[in-house]
């Protein structure tokens, strides 16, 4: 239930970008963008650095962008961008697909949200944009909880 509303609250702002580690099954209204793959050398040094590619979904789809959480959520492996239009800038993208820690990456200004797993996948982890925008996420999530009998607790 809660992927279900998260999920149906991130695609109706956006189309959802996020990794993919694993195999899947979403449907042909998802772009799937694959990630070079790097010879033996640079594969190692990608590692250590954690610093390696990953296929890439663009999805509006609810049904699609719940797999997110089904792709290293627990581990805390995985970041979406929630982007501003289907067409974005490939650095973006690109950014998206390699960098494992946004915490001192600029906010792409593609992007109206970033969602990450909080708290070992227990929690989510919101950034807007803007006030606006993050503050209309919220609530729209606070509001579909409740209707469902969850309880929320935003921090």
């Amino acid at each position: 239930m809660v992927k279900e509303i998260v999920a149906a609250t991130i695609s109706s702002v956006g189309p959802v970008a996020f990794r993919i580690f694993f195999e899947h099954s979403m449907s042909s209204e998802t772009i799937i963008i694959a990630a070079a793959r790097r010879l033996f050398p640079l594969s190692i040094i990608e590692r250590l650095t954690r610093r390696w590619s990953a296929d890439l979904a663009i999805s509006r789809t609810t049904a699609d962008v719940q797999a997110l959480f089904e792709q290293h959520w627990h581990q805390q492996g995985q970041m979406a961008l929630v982007l501003s239009a289907l067409t974005t800038k490939w650095d973006c993208l690109e950014r998206l697909r390699r960098v494992r820690d946004w915490s001192r990456q600029e906010f792409p200004p593609e992007a109206l949200l970033l969602i990450a797993p909080a708290v070992d996948g227990d929690g989510l982890l919101l950034v807007g944009k803007d006030r606006g925008i993050l503050a209309g996420v919220l609530k729209t999530l606070s509001s579909a909880f409740r209707d469902a009998g969850i309880e929320v607790k935003v921090v």
